[in-house]
C-alpha cells in the first residue's frame, strides 16, 4: 500500500513540475525561436544552395525528412503548452506574439523557396512528389500548434491569428505547387 502512495506523490509532482513548465511562456518563446531557427537553417543550408538538377537531388533528400523534424518539434511543444492551458497576460502575450511573428515570416521565406525551387525539385524520384503531403503534415501540426498558443495568449488572439492566416496562405500555394 505504501508503494502506491508513493507513486502517487512523484506522480503529483512530476505533473505539478509539468504544468509549471508548460505555463512558462519561455517555453513556448523558446520552442517558437528553436523551430524557427531550423526553418531558418533549412532555407538556407539547403533550399537557397539547390541551383541546378545536379545537386538538387543531394540537396532535395533533405527536405522532406527536415519538414517532418519541424513537425515533430511542433507536435512535442504543443503537447508541453497543452498540460494546463492557463493565459498569459498581455505583456506576456505580446512576446509570444512576436516570436509567432518571427516564426511565420521565417516560414513563409522557406516554402517561397520550396515554390521557387519547383522547377528543379518535382520530377526527382523521392523529393518533389512526397512534398506535397510532407508539407499537408506539416501544416495540420503547424496549425495545431499555433491553435495552442492563441488559446493561450487572448489579448493577442487577433495578431496571432493574423500571422496564422498569412502562414496558412504561404502553406496553401506551397501544396498546390506540388500536389
Amino acid at each position: 500500500m505504501k508503494f502506491f502512495g508513493i507513486i502517487s506523490v512523484v506522480g503529483a509532482i512530476v505533473f505539478g513540475a509539468l504544468s509549471v513548465v508548460a505555463q512558462d511562456p519561455n517555453v513556448i518563446i523558446t520552442g517558437l525561436d528553436s523551430i524557427t531557427a531550423e526553418s531558418r537553417d533549412l532555407r538556407v543550408n539547403v533550399v537557397d544552395k539547390i541551383t541546378n538538377p545536379i545537386n538538387a537531388a543531394s540537396l532535395g533528400i533533405k527536405i522532406g525528412p527536415t519538414l517532418l523534424n519541424i513537425a515533430d518539434t511542433c507536435r512535442k511543444i504543443t503537447q508541453e503548452i497543452t498540460v494546463d492551458p492557463n493565459t498569459f497576460p498581455d505583456d506576456v502575450a505580446q512576446d509570444i506574439v512576436d516570436a509567432l511573428v518571427a516564426f511565420v515570416e521565417v516560414h513563409q521565406a522557406l516554402l517561397n523557396a520550396i515554390i521557387g525551387k519547383h522547377g528543379i525539385l518535382a520530377h526527382i524520384p523521392g523529393v518533389g512528389p512526397p512534398l506535397a503531403g510532407i508539407l499537408r503534415t506539416l501544416e495540420a501540426v503547424v496549425d495545431t500548434f499555433a491553435f495552442a498558443i492563441i488559446a493561450l495568449i487572448p489579448t493577442q488572439q487577433n495578431p496571432a491569428q493574423e500571422q496564422l492566416a498569412h502562414l496558412d496562405n504561404t502553406f496553401s500555394q506551397a501544396i498546390a505547387v506540388y500536389a
